[in-house]
């Protein structure tokens, strides 16, 4: 048996660090995991803010379920508002929804 044969033999797939090497892969792990908690902080509270736009209409309409006509008159206007509304919670405050100026 020659060195390389021995070497395979004993290879047990581990290998060693250094207490600094370590530490810094720990750091890196630490800094990466409070970017996911910022980031998904960041995305309940846009739900959270998608739910208090949509949960009073479909309230409103269970409250009403049993009554075979809705009327809304002059819609378009409050629905125009909650879409562009819905939008920049889904894509960030800095975005408007063009698609609704195509709606007619």
């Amino acid at each position: 048996m020659d060195d390389t044969t021995v070497h395979e033999e004993f290879d047990f797939g581990f290998s060693t660090h250094d207490e600094y090497d370590q530490t810094l892969i720990l750091a890196q792990n630490l800094d990466k995991l409070e970017i996911a908690l910022f980031e998904n902080e960041q995305l309940q509270a846009r739900l959270y803010r998608a739910e208090g736009l949509i949960k009073p209409l479909l309230d409103k309409l269970l409250t009403t379920a049993e009554q075979p006509i809705i009327k809304w008159p002059n819609r378009e206007k409050v629905i125009r508002q909650k879409l562009d509304d819905l939008y920049r919670i889904v894509h960030g405050d800095g975005h408007t929804n063009e698609s609704t100026d195509r709606i007619s």
